[in-house]
């Protein structure tokens, strides 16, 4: 009983701070039509929009850059411009564009296919600026990679050279033995070679 009168005072108290938060009579309305495809001036970042402004309910566009943490580092100033504006302007330019293209259409689609076409040839340009410098950092990379791997089969002789004599004396293959028992001599240097290798591998490329 005890628990279900705790359960009801928290139920109660939801409530009310429920009642005291502000709420606009028809919620936020649509999503602004431009938000994320306006790009701010100074820093090229995304602007979105701000739906209040001093608790003021005034749809602007903000850079979305400024509030970056620390604020004001990526961009300088929030650039507020009023969504209603924005959306005047971009009005009045496609009623220009609307009366342009109805005076002179042929002229009309020969610009827009020399936009297009621009926009098409320095796009190319970018990927192949980014293709060649894909293919110079790999150049780079196969290089570094080369030498890495001359310095490890350096490395691995010159350890190799050592260890095998080291593992060979210790484990009793001598020449006396080569004299005596040339494949027995032949198969112990096998094993202790093959013993080399394992070290070196933990050595210089497991540790």
């Amino acid at each position: 009983m005890e628990g279900d009168g705790r359960a009801q005072q928290t139920f109660d108290l939801v409530q009310k701070i429920r009642g005291n938060v502000r709420r606009y009579p028809d919620g936020w309305g649509e999503a602004a039509p431009l938000t994320g495809l306006l790009y701010c001036a100074d820093c090229g970042g995304k602007m979105y929009v701000h739906r209040t402004n001093n608790g003021k309910r005034i749809s602007q566009y903000t850079c979305s850059q400024y509030i970056k943490v620390p604020c004001g580092t990526l961009c300088k100033t929030q650039h507020r411009i009023n969504e209603d504006v924005v959306l005047s302007l971009v009005s009045e330019m496609l009623k220009a564009i609307a009366e342009y293209a109805k005076y002179d259409r042929a002229e009309f689609v020969r610009v827009v296919q020399e936009v297009q076409s621009s926009q098409q040839t320095t796009e190319v340009k970018k990927q192949r600026t980014r293709l060649a410098a894909a293919r110079q950092r790999a150049s780079g990379l196969e290089v570094l990679l080369f030498e890495h791997c001359a310095k490890i089969d350096e490395a691995t002789r010159n350890r190799m050279e050592l260890i095998v004599p080291e593992l060979a004396k210790r484990n009793g293959v001598t020449e006396q033995l080569k004299a005596e028992n040339q494949m027995e001599w032949v198969r112990q240097m096998n094993a202790c070679k093959a013993q080399a290798e394992e070290i070196v591998k933990f050595e210089l490329i497991y540790d």
